[in-house]
């Protein structure tokens, strides 16, 4: 296992493609992020095949840097791993990178994960 890759809600769209992607690495989604992905009406059927790990911070995780809390759980999962954040929204990677993570963020349509009807 080379590292792991935490994707924040934004970036949740891509993640077949990361899956795919990233071979020999692990990619993470928060609870927090799976639940509101399944508020907002994302089909996770394809998050749940075993390809993907669910994972929750070990404490209840701050607020951070003013975020929502799903993405508050994905940045200090990352920094807990010492993972690469994938994001696609600005003010996620800007936090993240104040607290020492690794970024990458996604530019462009991102199709993979629709949602339900």
């Amino acid at each position: 296992m080379k590292g792991y890759i935490v994707v924040s809600l934004s970036a949740l769209p891509a993640v077949k493609r990361l899956v795919n992607d990233s071979r020999g690495m692990r990619v993470i989604i928060s609870t927090l992020t799976l639940s509101e992905a399944i508020k907002r009406g994302y089909d996770v059927s394809p998050l749940l095949d075993g390809s993907v790990w669910i994972r929750a911070f070990s404490h209840r995780p701050p607020k951070v840097g003013g975020l929502e809390r799903y993405d508050s759980e994905a940045v200090m999962i990352a920094q807990e791993l010492s993972a690469k954040l994938v994001t696609a929204d600005k003010k996620v990677a800007e936090v993240a990178k104040s607290l020492g993570v690794e970024v990458e963020l996604l530019e462009g349509p991102l199709l993979d994960l629709q949602k339900g009807s």
